[in-house]
């Protein structure tokens, strides 16, 4: 059995002048949390990491807005986190997987 991998966000890169890049020291990596509504478009963003320059992490903000997602079954909102890179070298950008939650059992919460 064949399992289909789901289909990639249309992803939307921040369009940064080379001037700007050059300025960059390493990488200048900016978060944004989108919540994604039930036909794959996101509705609203928040910087979890804005970095520390309010210009990239505007541009990243700006982005991620035009960003759009796999319709879902549900009618639930959904949770993403992108992962915006800026270096000399160019822009990239990615979906952070999900963090793992542990689950508690009754027995466990007792500790």
């Amino acid at each position: 059995m064949v399992v289909a991998e789901p289909p990639k966000p249309a992803e939307v890169i921040p369009d940064v002048p080379q001037s700007a890049l050059d300025t960059v020291r390493g990488t200048i990596r900016v978060i944004i949390r989108v919540t994604i509504d039930k036909d794959g478009n996101v509705v609203a963003t928040s910087a979890d990491v804005p970095g520390p320059s309010r210009y990239f992490a505007r541009l990243s903000t700006e982005a991620a807005k035009k960003w759009t997602f796999a319709p879902a079954d549900s009618e639930e909102r959904r949770i993403e986190r992108l992962m915006f890179n800026f270096a000399r070298a160019g822009v990239t950008a990615d979906v952070l997987p999900h963090p793992r939650t542990e689950r508690t059992t009754p027995a466990d919460s007792s500790r």
